[in-house]
Formats: structure tokens, sequence, C-alpha cells
């Protein structure tokens, strides 16, 4: 099962539960999505991330480390209508992210990758004030850190961290 359909079902049963509301269950407080099962990096629409935030505001711990996000993901869903959904700029950019991270303001730990940081200015710097109760950033790599980056560059983009 790819992290669209979990998203979807997780998505679709908490709005049968709670009647519509689109506010998930307060008792999932930590989800990591990512791996498939021989360890490579699997895909995620913006879209199917947002919807996650949105249905579940009280997420505590979220592991995005392991995922392409904003890559055009497949579903095994062929009836997925796209048309209904909201229209998210697949581009990595401040605003997308801090709308993401404004929806989740009780995460206590967070796992992003290297690669989304290079990519976003202010967001690491935002954090604190977006998720007051954080209190661990993991920044996970698995490709080496590219030489044009200094440790001093490196410092840089983390520095809005506490």
């Amino acid at each position: 099962m790819s992290p669209e359909d979990v998203i979807a079902a997780l998505v679709t049963m908490t709005n049968s539960i709670t009647g519509g509301n689109h506010v998930g269950f307060e008792a999932l407080t930590k989800l990591e999505l990512g791996f498939d099962i021989f360890g490579d990096k699997v895909d995620l629409r913006w879209s199917s991330l947002v919807r996650l935030l949105e249905a579940f505001p009280y997420l505590e711990m979220l592991d995005l480390a392991e995922l392409n996000l904003g890559a055009p993901a497949a579903t095994t869903d062929n009836n997925e209508q796209e048309g209904d959904e909201e229209i998210i700029d697949e581009k990595v950019d401040d605003r997308t992210l801090l709308r993401l991270f404004g929806k989740t303001p009780h995460l206590k730990d967070l796992y992003l990758s290297f690669i989304i940081i290079t990519k976003v200015d202010n967001v690491i710097g935002a954090l604190p004030t977006l998720c007051p109760d954080l209190k661990r950033l993991d920044i996970i790599t698995r490709i080496p850190i590219p030489d044009f980056y200094t440790i001093h560059e490196v410092k840089a983009i983390l520095s809005g961290c506490h």
C-alpha cells in the first residue's frame, strides 16, 4: 500500500466516523510515512500531505524524511477524482511548507529530508512559532551533503532551529 493510499484511507475513515467535519482522532499522534519494502524513497503529492495534516492536527510526531514530497505519485485507486482536490503547486516553497506546518501546532518531533530544507529559506526559522511544542528536529539525508555546502552554510540553513 502506498503512502497515498494510506492517507486516503485514514482521511476517509476519519470523515465517516466524525461525520465529515474533517478533524481526525486526537489519538493519532505519531505518523511515519516513507520506505517501500526495498528501502527506496516513495512519492507523495503535496495535496495528499495537506489532506493528512488537515485531518490530523494533533500529530506530535511526523516523519517525512524518506518521502519524495511534491512528486507525482501513482495510487492503486484508479477512480480517484483529481478534479475534487484543491490543486496545489507541486514546487517546494516556503509558503506551502509554512501553511502545512501551521496545521500541526502540537508537533514535538519532526523528521525532514535535507533536500527539502535546502529548497526553502524561512521554514526552519518559523518552526518554533508555528509549532511551539517542537522539541526535536532531525534533518536526514541518505546521500552525502554536496561539496558546495560548507559547514558554515549547513549551520546557516539550520540557524532558525532551537
